[in-house]
């Protein structure tokens, strides 16, 4: 779990509201509270994996509360991930969840600049989630994971730590 320090407030700037209305309709950026709050839609096909995937999930991304990584804290407001892993009766941190608020762990420390190498880019992140609610839909559905996920918190940062030797 990453800590949510003092950590300059992220606003969106015209370019990215534009982008979110056009791409994300079911996505709302609420200017005075700094959040992005609404239903999170895809349709998913990866070249690797038959299944396709479409699902939804109910989120909300604080620009507010900026995490140790520099990105928005992200929230999955409905506790569907939590219900999925009380029906799989798996701990909610092997899917990614930080705590029962649904907050969610969505990246490694050492993944960041890898996938967010000019900082905070609100297109890749939401294509990041995409993937993340991808793999959690596609367990879902059919009780494998689609590709290697690393572990939770600091078993995670330890299977990167080894994969990337």
């Amino acid at each position: 779990m990453h800590q949510v320090l003092l950590m300059p407030v992220l606003k969106l700037i015209k370019q990215d509201i534009d982008f979110l209305e056009s791409k994300y309709p079911q996505l709302t950026y609420n200017h005075e509270e700094n959040v992005i709050v609404g239903t999170l839609s895809f349709y998913l096909k990866y070249d690797s994996i038959e299944e396709e995937i479409k699902d939804k999930y109910k989120i909300e991304i604080d620009l507010s509360q900026v995490s140790d990584l520099g990105l928005p804290i992200v929230r999955e407001t409905n506790g569907r991930i939590l219900k999925i892993a009380e029906k799989k009766k798996l701990p909610f941190g092997d899917l990614h969840i930080n705590n029962e608020e649904g907050e969610m762990c969505i990246i490694l420390p050492p993944k960041v600049i890898e996938k967010y190498p000019n900082g905070f880019d609100l297109k890749i992140l939401l294509e990041h989630l995409e993937e993340h609610f991808f793999w959690i839909s596609y367990f879902e559905k059919c009780d494998k994971k689609p590709w290697k996920s690393y572990g939770h918190g600091e078993l995670g940062q330890g299977n990167c730590i080894l994969n990337s030797q």
